[in-house]
């Protein structure tokens, strides 16, 4: 699966459970083995949580009779799961329904149509524990540096955000991630003249920005459409967790202690359009993916 999207990741969860649901055992259990959930009855609502966010996703499709069709098929389908005994009631019952009313392709088909009007790349398993030690490490700076205590509070907050946001990866994608991060800098930004003159030039804050900057770089066509912009730089391509890294250390060298969020992003647009030229940039397309 290389889409992020509600509607793949349900397609995903209930072709998993298809393929390697026991047909005899409540589908509240072959669901939650699907979601790699502990199978217990107060986590079905991440389930839930799934379908909702799936709808959400058909209502940003081109408004079409064929479009009203697919809610209202999607809606039924809701309505199996509210209505029968979801979680107690034997998975072929379910399984029954799904393959009968063509659920997996009626996904597949509004996932492909979601992912070209707007892409998001998957996330592996791997790339997300790192990214979940990496943000943690950073919580642990915040937590024990000498910020102001209100700023330590808020970036502390939005930190765990991100965290969460990782750990329900399943559920709200890399869309739910991409909004944590981007709200951290959002309020980095908007509440800088809050700053004092100690924590503008505090060595965690920054990295805290370049290390917000360079993961959503990866997501968004630029640095620049991170922050509304008219984007610089057209698609994207998932670098390994250690090239990100080593970008991002590369950007901290370059960038002094006075350095602003705009400062920031130029520096990284700067420096990714130049390795993007010379073919030398771990975050830049691979070869065959320019267009």
């Amino acid at each position: 699966m290389n889409q992020s999207s509600a509607l793949r990741q349900l397609e995903f969860i209930l072709d998993e459970a298809i393929k390697n649901g026991d047909k005899k055992a409540p589908s509240g259990i072959a669901l939650m083995q699907a979601m790699q959930l502990d199978p217990k009855p107060q986590n079905f609502v991440s389930f839930f949580a799934l379908l909702y966010n799936a709808e959400e996703e058909i209502k940003k499709l081109e408004n079409s009779s064929q479009n009203e069709r697919h809610i209202f098929a999607i809606n039924r389908f809701q309505e199996q799961f509210i209505l029968e005994n979801a979680w107690g009631k034997q998975w072929e019952h379910f399984l029954s329904y799904i393959e009968d009313k063509n659920i997996l392709s009626l996904l597949d088909n509004l996932a492909n149509r979601y992912h070209s009007k707007s892409p998001k790349p998957f996330l592996e398993e791997e790339f997300l524990l790192d990214l979940d030690k990496e943000f943690s490490s950073l919580l642990s700076e915040i937590v024990g540096s000498d910020v102001t205590r209100e700023l330590k509070s808020d970036i502390k907050c939005h930190i765990e955000d991100i965290l969460s946001a990782i750990r329900n990866y399943l559920i709200n994608g890399t869309e739910g991630l991409e909004k944590a991060a981007q709200s951290l800098l959002i309020d980095l930004e908007v509440e800088n003249h809050k700053f004092t003159s100690k924590d503008r030039i505090n060595p965690t804050i920054q990295k805290v920005k370049i290390t917000v900057i360079g993961f959503l770089l990866i997501l968004k066509p630029s640095v620049w459409d991170i922050i509304g912009v008219i984007p610089d730089i057209d698609g994207y391509y998932l670098p390994k967790f250690n090239e990100l890294v080593e970008f991002r250390q590369k950007i901290e060298s370059q960038v002094d202690e006075h350095s602003t969020l705009k400062n920031i992003c130029e520096k990284i647009s700067q420096t990714r359009r130049t390795e993007l030229l010379t073919g030398n940039s771990p975050l830049s397309l691979p070869p065959g993916k320019e267009d």
